[in-house]
């Protein structure tokens, strides 16, 4: 649903892999709140540039696509540099609920 994705102020998805089967449909938000919702993007010689989950949780109900809407800060948009390969780091505030991103994962902002 587009009006859902735009009125978000989601900019790109952080697609997920892990999925419980046990019909709980709230899991993506309760591991949100225990994971947190902040992410650096990192890149050399650049300076870091905070992500932010937006409300934004997309699910096909049964674990085969999940994935929570993101935005670039407000405050660290103009660190952006367009064709820099930035790598994805979570900010996680819990020892037991973890992000983890996959080796290899990277943004790369195009042109606006």
């Amino acid at each position: 649903d587009l009006k859902k994705v735009n009125g978000s102020g989601t900019e790109f998805l952080i697609a997920i892999k892990e999925w419980i089967n046990d019909k709980r449909y709230n899991q993506m938000r309760t591991f949100r709140k225990q994971a947190g919702d902040e992410f650096l993007l990192t890149a050399p010689q650049q300076p870091k540039v905070r992500v932010l989950l937006t409300s934004l949780d997309v699910s096909q109900g049964d674990g085969s696509f999940q994935a929570f809407g993101a935005r670039i800060d407000p405050d660290d948009r103009a660190k952006v540099v367009p064709g820099v390969s930035y790598t994805i780091q979570p900010i996680n505030i819990s020892d037991t609920y973890c992000w983890t991103v996959a080796p290899g994962v990277s943004i790369v902002p195009r042109n606006p």
